[in-house]
């Protein structure tokens, strides 16, 4: 199924009627890998829509796809198969770490392709630079290790057993450290985007979601249903999970997210709280702990901005200037963005039903108005 938006999704027809269990991107081109099938567990499709069967490599149960380095890589259950392809077409088996098997995700980030496994001892990880030659990694617990990804140059996996552990994180992929998780819930997948790490898992009661700045200290999210959801991904400014199994979720097997911590008012200990108002355009205060914005009544020499954005003048943070303006976005509603005065984007602030949000870091924080603008 396709969403332009993720929010109104429509069927397609699959290739065959395989087990899909993994879809990535490269190349301009989606590529699928199912566990089941003869001879058909590849489908390649260049628009999400029109898709069409390739021979797979061996008939393996393949649980996991990912694109990087000019190569599509592609690992296996049993006993942690691998198969690579230059175009989605054409695969080629190649031999795995000795020892792994259940391999369940592949990523790839920092010039390395990174798998995870869900059984072995002590060598739950094994990495490759070019997806041919593979070289086994100690994992940093035993645990059943099902999804990892990487940013902010950091890999991230997260587990569906442990004990306050079902997080690892490595700089290389090659020596790993135990976090702690939110909660020991059974953690499925793991994705990142908008300078943040977010996992979706299948057990916990209103809290299958976890969300992580740095890949070390997680927060239980609310998750909109308590659905087994299966796997996550991050693009266009939006969060995307799915879930599966027959007994969870009646057409609501998707869930989103484009703003994490919308709740007006509290943000956590660690995040800084804002207060917003307006008294006369463009005089706008934007004030809290970590410095504040003040407008200088006077609109000067507008650096350049995002689309149908108006210039409102020019403020200072923290001794360092910056321009805010005024947006039309397309709800309707008055998005306000901050820059420096290079030009570079420094914060968004988007009305929501009297509150707002600001973005730091790449991190959407929880802000409220003081006024009903």
């Amino acid at each position: 199924m396709t969403s332009p938006d993720g929010i109104t999704w429509t069927s397609q027809t699959s290739a065959a009627d395989n087990g899909w269990l993994s879809v990535t991107y490269g190349k301009g081109l989606f590529v699928a890998v199912a566990n089941s099938g003869t001879g058909n567990r590849v489908m390649t499709s260049p628009d999400g829509i029109t898709w069409t069967s390739q021979t797979s490599a061996a008939d393996n149960e393949w649980y996991g796809v990912t694109y990087g380095n000019d190569l599509f890589v592609a690992v296996g259950y049993t006993t942690c198969q691998v198969m690579t392809s230059p175009d989605g077409i054409t695969w080629t088996s190649q031999t795995s770490a000795a020892g792994h098997a259940e391999c369940t995700d592949v990523t790839y980030g920092n010039a390395l392709f990174v798998a995870v496994s869900q059984t072995g001892a002590g060598n739950r990880v094994m990495t490759s630079p070019d997806g041919i030659t593979w070289t086994s990694q100690t994992s940093a617990a035993d645990n059943d290790w099902k999804g990892v990804t990487y940013g902010n140059g950091l890999f991230v996996a997260v587990a569906a057993t442990g004990t306050n552990d079902r997080v690892m994180t490595s700089p290389d992929g090659i020596t790993w450290t135990s976090q702690t998780s939110a909660t020991n819930n059974d953690w499925y997948s793991v994705t990142s985007g908008n300078g943040l790490f977010v996992a979706v898992g299948a057990t916990g009661t209103n809290d299958r979601v976890m969300t992580s700045p740095d890949g070390i200290t997680w927060t239980t999210r609310t998750s909109a249903a308590d659905n087994l959801w299966w796997g996550v991904t991050y693009g266009d400014g939006l969060f995307v999970a799915v879930a599966v199994g027959a007994t969870t979720g009646t057409g609501n097997r998707v869930m989103t997210s484009g703003v994490l911590n919308t709740t007006s008012g509290s943000s956590g200990s660690s995040v800084p709280v804002f207060s917003l108002s307006f008294d006369s355009m463009p005089g706008v205060l934007v004030s809290g702990t970590g410095g504040s914005w003040v407008s200088l009544p006077t609109p000067t020499n507008p650096p350049a901005m995002s689309p149908n954005s108006t210039f409102l003048g020019w403020a200072t943070y923290e001794e360092f200037p910056v321009a805010i303006a005024q947006r039309q976005i397309d709800n309707g509603w008055g998005a306000y963005e901050v820059f420096r005065d290079d030009g570079s984007i420094r914060g968004v602030f988007i009305p929501v039903e009297g509150s707002a949000c600001i973005t730091a870091s790449g991190i959407m924080y929880p802000i409220w108005s003081d006024s009903s603008a």
